[in-house]
């Protein structure tokens, strides 16, 4: 299972969990806020192959993709969040 790191908007600590890719976290380790936690996007290691069949630019091209994925459902999110 893949670790993710995580940071709470409210008390501002960060903490890593580790969980299903289709799991999330709402709840915040420290101050155990709801709602207040956004996942830092990170390279995952197993992304990193050393077989040679990737170009280290297509590594990174993808990171960046999912990174942009990941902010855009955050603004999503607080978009909903700031319309109700």
């Amino acid at each position: 299972m893949p670790i993710y790191c995580y940071q709470c908007n409210f008390c501002e600590e960060v903490f890593e969990e580790m969980h299903s890719i289709k799991d999330t976290i709402n709840i915040c380790k420290f101050c155990k806020s709801v709602d207040t936690v956004n996942k830092i996007p990170q390279m995952p290691i197993s992304s990193i192959q050393k077989s040679g069949k990737q170009k280290p630019g297509d590594v990174t091209k993808k990171f960046i993709e999912e990174a942009k994925e990941d902010l855009q459902i955050q603004k999503q999110e607080m978009e909903r969040e700031r319309n109700k």
